[in-house]
């Protein structure tokens, strides 16, 4: 017996060239013998569905091919950072990556040999935590400027697995999500620590030869002052006496000659002295040291210069004392040399605790640029302040040098009082010196020929 019920679908295109899609069901009717003698059926429109389906289909397709693209590019990124993890295992340098909690995600071999633990035992500790890390700033604001920059550099002090500390030069790079976001940086870390000691010998090294040549002057200075001016005083003594004996004008005039070039060698002799180093600095202090140079500079290189200090200021150690004067000495000679001021202003300041000097002058000033390259690392500057610099870190203090406001450089100095120190009261320093002032009566024989500027 056939088929009594069917169903099929079928396409019609219609006079304008529109296609529609029609269902069709029927059924038929046979007779005794098995012969169909009627049928009876019915058909659909299901254009709208064949659309749909036909929608449905390509949508399907194209999300199969979106999921091979994704998981080509999904193997390909899986490539790409192991490709990464492998050669950030083959730097010398300790490379491992954290996420905004701090918490370390990725760990290289370097830094496993650098600090002492390994991959997965570094693996979701806290990496400030775990290496005890001492910053420059706060650590907030290291994470400010990596928001902001997208990278930060900067010294670091670490610990290792074995409580050794360390000093690394780090390098943290911000890593991005997909929106912008931030998801964590990666660090690089290289150890600095025999680098560090280096620079530190070197730093001693440079204040012992600072020291030997303070001492070199002290005793070049007593040898002219003591030995040769006083051999020219008497060879002075002994043309008087030829003088007064002398008969014919020209044996007067040679000897008058000889006089006055032994007078000049004196001076020159006496100028030296003082300015090798000054007897003041040893015999009352810094203070009269301080008032005899000031006023010399000021009277001879035609500056303003504004000395504010205590009417009494009490002896210190001799390398701190040094180390101020010279200090000064050199600020001046700057000021006169390259700033171009008609102003200076010197402070001078003491506590239990600490002693400080202030240098501002009113002229060009040094580029920003030139500042910090000197602050942060040692460059851009010449010997004079790189002099300066060591004194201070040979007596334990700091040393700021820092843009006026407007104009200008300011120069500051501060040094810790470790010892308790003589109260030797010295005379009274003068409030201001300008260039029509005159030497103080103590000093007016240091300063008749003494040119500190030169």
């Amino acid at each position: 017996m056939g088929k009594t019920n069917s169903r099929f679908e079928y396409r019609v295109v219609l006079r304008d060239g529109g296609i529609r899609w029609l269902a069709a069901k029927g059924r038929y009717f046979y007779d005794h013998e098995g012969k169909p003698y009627r049928d009876i059926g019915a058909s659909q429109d299901i254009t709208d569905r064949k659309i749909a389906e036909e929608r449905l289909r390509r949508g399907r397709d194209e999300l199969e091919e979106q999921v091979r693209d994704h998981r080509a590019e999904l193997k390909e990124r899986i490539s790409e950072v192991a490709t990464q993890a492998e050669l950030l295992d083959l730097v010398t340098d300790a490379a491992f990556i954290c996420d905004p909690d701090v918490k370390i995600t990725y760990w290289n071999r370097a830094a496993e040999y650098m600090y002492g633990w390994k991959q997965e035992e570094a693996i979701g500790q806290h990496a400030s935590r775990m290496l005890r890390t001492q910053f420059p700033i706060p650590f907030s604001e290291v994470l400010k400027i990596l928001k902001r920059e997208g990278k930060w550099e900067g010294e670091l002090v670490q610990t290792t697995r074995y409580g050794l500390q360390m000093t690394v030069h780090s390098r943290w790079i911000r890593k991005q999500g997909e929106r912008g976001e931030s998801i964590g940086w990666l660090e690089i870390n290289s150890d600095m620590t025999r680098q560090k000691q280096a620079e530190e010998t070197a730093r001693r090294l440079s204040g012992r030869i600072l020291q030997v040549q303070d001492e070199e002057r002290r005793k070049m200075a007593r040898d002219l002052h003591d030995s040769l001016g006083q051999y020219l005083v008497m060879l002075k003594f002994s043309i008087d006496a030829c003088l007064r004996d002398a008969t014919s004008d020209s044996s007067r005039e040679l000897l008058l000659q000889s006089k006055k070039t032994v007078d000049q060698c004196i001076s020159e002799t006496r100028t030296m002295s003082y300015l090798l180093h000054p007897p003041l600095l040893d015999e009352s202090g810094l203070a009269s040291a301080v008032r005899w140079y000031v006023e010399g500079f000021a009277t001879r290189s035609g500056i303003v210069v504004d000395l504010k200090a205590p009417r009494t200021i009490r002896r210190f150690q001799n390398e701190i004392e040094t180390a101020l004067f010279r200090i000064l000495q050199e600020s001046l000679t700057n000021v006169h040399r390259h700033s171009q001021s008609k102003r200076v202003d010197i402070t001078i300041s003491h506590d239990r605790h600490t002693v400080s000097l202030t240098v501002r002058d009113y002229g060009c000033g040094i580029p920003l640029a030139r500042i910090r390259a000197f602050r942060d690392l040692g460059t851009g500057m010449g010997v004079g302040l790189g002099g300066m610099r060591e004194r201070v870190r040979e007596v334990g203090g700091t040393l700021r040098i820092e843009p006026g406001e407007g104009c200008g450089t300011v120069i500051s100095v501060e040094i810790p009082l470790i010892e308790q120190q003589d109260n030797n009261a010295l005379a009274d320093v003068p409030a201001k010196v300008k260039r029509a002032g005159s030497a103080h009566p103590s000093s007016k024989a240091h300063l008749q020929h003494v040119d500190p500027t030169n």
